[in-house]
């Protein structure tokens, strides 16, 4: 049953059409029907028209190949019957949802949190260095912060820790590559790979959407709204008929992040602009506080979904 499944953690080598692949877990073979079992059911539940207007169909799938590994990706805008759904979906045919990890703790982003604590910016932190790093002796008052890190380096390629995402449009590259500083999102700074900071990008452009009476309307380049087409690589256009097929930002949190908590959200919002290891200590126990609440919100949803 997947609700006991959610928290394992999902191997890179899996067999695609008779054939073995070296695949990005959170866009493997094994990730892909997870999601089109739980977003179909969720879609199902609280009414989408997703489901009216395209399949997660595990038949539709695209595999391409990017930094070394094989990715998956679920192709939109066209039905199971093969009938084309594009003139409703202003899509095109060929709109791709991807896996993408909600919250980044692979090795290089890691490191970045226990150099930190640590205080040694060369120390060479690798999975088998797991052990000599946590009997350095380095971490002498921040044990619990650690112990909460590796419990999420470990957690890094689980279920519970990937979502569905938009490839057409880039907006997994987007969350991967942008920076958070003092002075906002896009202006320099960390590159963490947050969940907290896509959902701020995407308040900027509901925020927008909403006061815009011309729904054709395109954010202005510059602008904060743009940011989240900001790495389109001509699927802009795309990208936004996508979003505008959510009437907000809490609608978007819901249907794709499987959240539904407004307080939750909005926290998310908050810590999303704002840097997490300039910080220090406190700043980065709140982030570990807010992904546990993400985490239990999720989780509640995906049992709701499986009674």
């Amino acid at each position: 049953m997947i609700s006991r499944n959610i928290d394992k953690t999902i191997k890179e080598w899996q067999e695609f059409k008779n054939e073995t692949y070296l695949f990005d877990p959170d866009s493997s073979p094994e990730a892909l029907k997870y999601f089109q079992k739980i977003y179909s059911a969720h879609w199902n539940k609280v009414g989408n028209q997703f489901n009216d207007l395209f399949a997660l169909n595990l038949n539709k799938t695209k595999r391409f190949y990017s930094k070394g590994y094989s990715r998956l990706a679920f192709v939109l805008g066209i039905t199971e019957s093969g009938r084309s759904k594009s003139d409703e979906t202003k899509l095109g045919p060929s709109f791709k949802l991807a896996g993408d990890t909600d919250f980044n703790f692979k090795d290089e982003k890691l490191v970045q949190y226990t150099d930190k604590l640590a205080g040694d910016t060369d120390f060479n932190f690798k999975d088998e260095k797991l052990v000599q790093y946590t009997e350095s002796g380095k971490l002498k008052d921040s044990n619990s912060l650690l112990n909460q890190l590796m419990t999420l380096h470990l957690q890094n390629h689980t279920l519970i820790n990937m979502s569905l995402m938009p490839r057409s449009g880039s907006m997994n590259n987007l969350k991967g590559s942008v920076r958070v500083s003092e002075s906002g999102i896009g202006m320099g700074g960390e590159q963490l790979d947050r969940q907290d900071t896509l959902i701020s990008i995407l308040s900027y452009y509901y925020e927008w959407k909403n006061n815009t009476k011309n729904d054709s309307e395109v954010p202005e380049k510059g602008r904060k709204e743009f940011l989240v087409i900001s790495n389109g690589r001509g699927n802009e256009i795309q990208l936004l008929n996508f979003l505008n097929l959510f009437e907000n930002l809490e609608d978007y949190c819901n249907q794709m992040f499987l959240i539904n908590d407004r307080n939750l959200i909005n926290d998310m919002v908050v810590s999303g602009s704002k840097p997490i290891i300039s910080g220090g200590e406190i700043r980065i126990q709140e982030y570990l506080d807010l992904i546990i609440r993400y985490r239990k919100c999720k989780r509640s949803v995906i049992d709701s979904l499986l009674q």
